[in-house]
């Protein structure tokens, strides 16, 4: 942390400021290993269903709810190396409700 040396002006005044500084470094190679690649291949995998023929129902329906059950496998996994916040599981909630319907707009 450092003082300012100037001091902040704004429209209720002047008021001297501190400023804190933090540096947070990530393993970016564990990320990308653990979350990106495998998100990036079930989304690859999903828009295969985009040359199965209409008329193959099955093979549309076993491909959208693989797909679903990958990525719901994948977050639970992240969410229990990961700390416990309410923001996560809506956010988890929010994309299995788009995937769902998005599979369903698709057969």
């Amino acid at each position: 942390m450092k003082n300012a040396k100037t001091p902040s002006v704004s429209f209720a005044g002047s008021f001297a400021c501190l400023e804190a500084i933090i540096h947070i470094k990530r393993q970016f190679s564990y990320y990308l290993l653990q979350v990106y690649v495998p998100s990036v291949l079930v989304v690859m995998l999903s828009w295969v269903s985009f040359w199965i023929d209409t008329d193959a129902v099955p093979a549309r329906i076993s491909l959208g709810l693989l797909t679903i059950l990958t990525m719901t496998t994948q977050v639970s996994g992240a969410r229990m190396r990961s700390a416990s916040v309410r923001d996560d599981d809506v956010m988890t909630s929010r994309r299995t409700f788009v995937m769902f319907t998005w599979h369903l707009s698709v057969l």
